[in-house]
């Protein structure tokens, strides 16, 4: 009778597994060295091609000179920005200076329209007071580009303060079509009546 040691169990692959087990050590080991080395390998390549770009640009190109000042065009006769722009120049508002503009149909329908406009605070002062009835005469100065430069009250019958603060708001916000010649000074007269 022979008699042989018997063998553990597994040990016959042992080897192969400690092989595997340092071949992993050293790929982590390696990947570890070359994250932290930075990846100096690939900032060579973009310095080069930045250099060879330089190598082709000429040198000593002196800059672009800078574009020539806008010409301006005399106009044959002064319109409405140019008065305004006259103002301004003399460091006043457009609507500081003497109004001698004329009023325009296109101007007249604007005026109209914020005076409509007006009829929505009109119907807001209504629902307080049912019986709210009367005439209110808006004094409007407008420059010469369109912009409502004022706007009061010239005659109220209404003695609603919240109604003609409401519809001064209307006039004051507004830009209307421009007067010819200059700025204008408008009374715009406004009748409320309850809708029956």
């Amino acid at each position: 009778m022979t008699s042989e040691i018997p063998k553990k169990p597994g040990s016959g692959n042992s080897h192969v597994f400690v092989g595997l087990a340092a071949a992993m050590l050293v790929a982590t080991g390696g990947l570890i060295a070359w994250k932290m080395s930075g990846s100096s390998g690939t900032d060579a390549a973009p310095s080069a091609t930045a250099q060879a770009l330089e190598d082709e640009r000429p040198q000593n190109v002196p800059p672009p000179p800078p574009p020539p000042p806008p010409v301006e065009e005399p106009s044959a006769a002064p319109s409405a920005s140019a008065a305004n722009n006259a103002a301004v120049r003399s460091g006043k508002s457009p609507c500081s200076i003497e109004c001698k503009g004329e009023v325009t149909q296109a101007l007249r329908s604007g005026l109209a329209g914020r005076g409509g406009a007006g009829r929505r605070c009109y119907e807001k002062s209504l629902a307080q007071n049912a019986t709210l009835s009367g005439k209110m005469t808006i004094h409007v100065k407008v420059a010469p580009n369109g912009q409502v430069c004022a706007a009061n009250v010239a005659s109220d019958s209404l003695q609603d303060p919240g109604l003609a603060n409401c519809i001064l708001g209307v006039f004051r916000a507004s830009t209307l079509p421009a007067p010819q010649g200059g700025c204008v000074e408008v009374d715009v007269p406004l009748n409320f009546v309850p809708n029956k």
